[in-house]
């Protein structure tokens, strides 16, 4: 499903608004050619991506890929499951908004993987699941937990992946992780910084400030709860 693109140059935009029954699709591009697109899921509209095991152009969401800039909103007991999500994914503006309601990953979530523009996750309410969560992937990406929302997320949190640059701010509601690492990885020099004013934050394994070599970190604490039941290595970093 491709929402927004160029059709003999006169331009477009894509709208989906769902609010009961079911849609379903191998890929769904929200903003997509230089053209903006929209997807609101709310009431109890339900929306999954079928995935090929090994093919990885399946069973994904991606908000703005291809210059277009993407917006997808849950709301009410809307629920999204997909095998991973891309938020700025091309040149474009990509924007998650989460204030009720269930969005479910299998794999990753990555919030910018390639876009000039600081790519944006806020979850207010509800509940997101995943099996990894990136924070800045390649580019700029900022994710914002608040009130009442909780982020599962079964293996770590990175911030960043690799040569993105990661905000992450937790100002209220829950993240629950296995691990929290900070910098990039495979040798690409990214920028994390965690600032945590409110709310918990419980990890399960480690949490590394800055890993070896890898660029920087920086963990702020100025309200809430930090609980770590593994190490927490701030041999590097702030």
């Amino acid at each position: 499903i491709l929402l927004g693109e160029i059709q003999n140059q006169s331009g477009g935009s894509g709208t989906w608004n769902i609010s009961g029954g079911t849609g379903s699709a191998q890929s769904l591009r929200i903003g997509w050619a230089n053209r903006p697109g929209s997807v609101t899921i709310s009431g109890n509209g339900v929306v999954t991506m079928v995935n090929t095991p090994g093919d990885d152009q399946t069973g994904r969401v991606a908000v703005s890929q291809s210059s277009g800039d993407g917006t997808l909103n849950v709301q009410d007991a809307g629920i999204l499951t997909a095998d991973h999500i891309n938020v700025g994914s091309g040149e474009g503006k990509g924007l998650v908004s989460q204030s009720s309601g269930t969005i479910t990953a299998n794999r990753w979530i990555a919030v910018g993987i390639g876009s000039t523009q600081q790519a944006e996750y806020n979850l207010s309410g509800g509940t997101t699941n995943a099996a990894g969560f990136e924070v800045g992937a390649d580019t700029a990406g900022i994710v914002r937990v608040s009130a009442s929302g909780i982020l599962n997320v079964s293996g770590n949190i990175e911030v960043p992946t690799r040569n993105g640059q990661g905000i992450f701010e937790i100002s209220g509601g829950t993240v629950n992780t296995g691990g929290f690492l900070q910098g990039g990885r495979d040798g690409n020099f990214g920028s994390g910084v965690t600032n945590l004013s409110g709310g918990a934050v419980n990890v399960a394994g480690d949490l590394i400030v800055q890993r070896i070599a890898v660029g920087t970190g920086a963990f702020n604490l100025s309200g809430g709860t930090l609980s770590v039941d593994g190490a927490i290595d701030a041999t590097l970093g702030t």
